[in-house]
């Protein structure tokens, strides 16, 4: 296998572990054991998995609300995630957070600030003070296609292209903003597209295709960890559950059975059975492993036997009488296949690329612009770095103020003496009291009739009189 086989299975255990758990979550609920609501992130798993496994262990992430699958792919203390949903003192925040307030220095896991939006500001901060404390770190912005339509992350696109920073903006977009379709509060259809407004490199990845969500990020890490700027990645995937754990869900049953068949444990599992790094028995004992591991947990907290349910509306983890299906998965995850540039027609007349940038099929939806990204990477490693500097920037930022403010002061100078010299006029043609004739109260009424009976007209043409 060109992806190593070791690398391909911890993602497999990482998305059977963060499914298991929320399960546990949702089973608990259910039984009055946990309270209050949450976001569960069930069938998106392939994203946090693919994203984190990318990262050096360094980078920081800030995560959005739907974020326990990612704080599973993160390693963070699932003993210590559980004590804080159900307010006990040994959680993360003391029990007082909640689940938004995950904040792990180990694995450099930031949380959540109180909106979805506002936590990408958060995450330009601190990719800034990467910059310039001259770290090779990034810092990644997780966020849902919702918060995509706020003007914060606009405004730190702007400001993340123009610093140059060491930032990878994730948006997942599982087509629903809260219970309102994506295409009901957007005009575009692909978030990624936006990224050319600002100079950034703007990507698509199937989010149902592990392989796919890390080979991005990979490359995108090393694009931006190179100092070269920030990276948009919009990874198109479905949520099974609705807003909330506890909320009504409206959407069509087509359209989740369709997500169902595009399982990404499902699809991964195939696709190690079908390349020969495992089989069905393999995959099921991790299964059980997985399982093992997060009740084990579970009934640490609650002291009885957790009941091992089935993965959320799934007869089998893996079904031996599923075949793979070459448009759905195989092509889009061929990482192995790395000897067939020749018969790629978007690739003739190009120089040849190394080996390891052979990732995707040109059926692959995410093809064209996984394309784009590669031959943003590819760029002659000697090219004159542009010289922007973060420090200079804000000196000269600051410096510029201060010219505005002596130049405000000289204009508030000249506005006062103009100020004085209107003043000065309006005295010269205001009329004194003292030119002002004194009337009696019955001479001014008199006065103002005659005037005004004077100019008023009949239909007639006559004056009224």
């Amino acid at each position: 296998m060109g992806l190593e086989e070791q690398k391909i299975i911890e993602l497999f255990y990482k998305m059977l572990k963060a499914r298991i758990f929320e399960e546990r979550i949702a089973h608990y609920c259910d039984r009055g054991k946990i309270k209050g609501n949450f976001y569960l992130a069930s069938g998106q798993e392939a994203v946090s998995a693919g994203c984190t496994i990318a990262l050096n262990g360094k980078d920081k992430v800030f995560t959005n609300h739907r974020n326990l699958d990612f704080c599973i792919a993160l390693e963070l203390d699932m003993e210590k995630m559980i004590l804080e949903l159900i307010g006990e003192d040994g959680g993360y925040a003391k029990g007082k957070g909640g689940p938004f307030y995950f904040k792990d220095d180990v694995v450099c896991h930031e949380g959540l600030a109180i909106s979805p939006a506002r936590n990408v500001g958060l995450a330009l901060g601190a990719a800034l003070a990467e910059k310039l404390n001259g770290s090779d770190n990034i810092v990644v912005s997780v966020i849902g296609d919702g918060a995509s339509n706020e003007g914060t992350f606009s405004e730190s696109l702007n400001l993340a292209s123009k610093l140059k920073l060491p930032m990878i903006f994730l948006v997942i977009n599982n087509f629903y903003d809260k219970d309102k379709s994506f295409d009901s509060t957007s005009t575009v259809k692909d978030i990624a597209l936006r990224a050319k407004g600002y100079s950034m490199p703007g990507i698509i990845v199937d989010g149902n295709n592990v392989l796919e969500v890390y080979e991005a990020f990979r490359k995108a890490s090393k694009y931006t960890r190179a100092g070269k700027g920030p990276i948009l990645i919009e990874a198109k995937t479905y949520r099974y559950y609705p807003h909330t754990y506890k909320s009504v869900d409206n959407r069509p049953k087509e359209e989740l059975d369709h997500y169902f068949m595009r399982d990404p444990i499902n699809l991964l599992g195939r696709y190690l059975v079908n390349v020969g790094a495992g089989n069905t028995n393999d995959l099921n004992l991790m299964k059980e492993n997985a399982t093992r591991e997060v009740s084990t947990v579970f009934n640490k907290i609650f002291g009885e036997e957790d009941i091992i349910g089935d993965i959320i509306r799934q007869e089998e983890l893996i079904d031996d009488s599923m075949e793979m299906d070459d448009e759905e998965f195989v092509i889009k995850t061929e990482i192995d296949d790395r000897d067939n540039k020749e018969n790629n027609n978007d690739k003739q007349g190009e120089e040849e690329q190394e080996a390891d940038d052979n990732v995707l099929d040109e059926k692959s939806e995410a093809y064209e612009e996984i394309k784009m990204l590669k031959e943003v990477l590819n760029q002659n490693k000697d090219e004159e770095q542009d010289s922007f500097n973060v420090k200079e920037f804000i000196s000269n930022e600051s410096a510029k103020e201060s010219e505005e403010i002596k130049e405000d002061k000289e204009d508030d100078i000249l506005n006062e003496d103009e100020l004085e010299d209107e003043e000065k006029q309006s005295k010269e043609d205001t009329i004194s009291a003292d030119d002002i004739p004194v009337l009696d109260d019955a001479d001014m009424v008199d006065s103002f009739l005659n005037d005004f009976l004077n100019t008023v007209e009949d239909d007639s043409g006559e004056d009224v009189k």
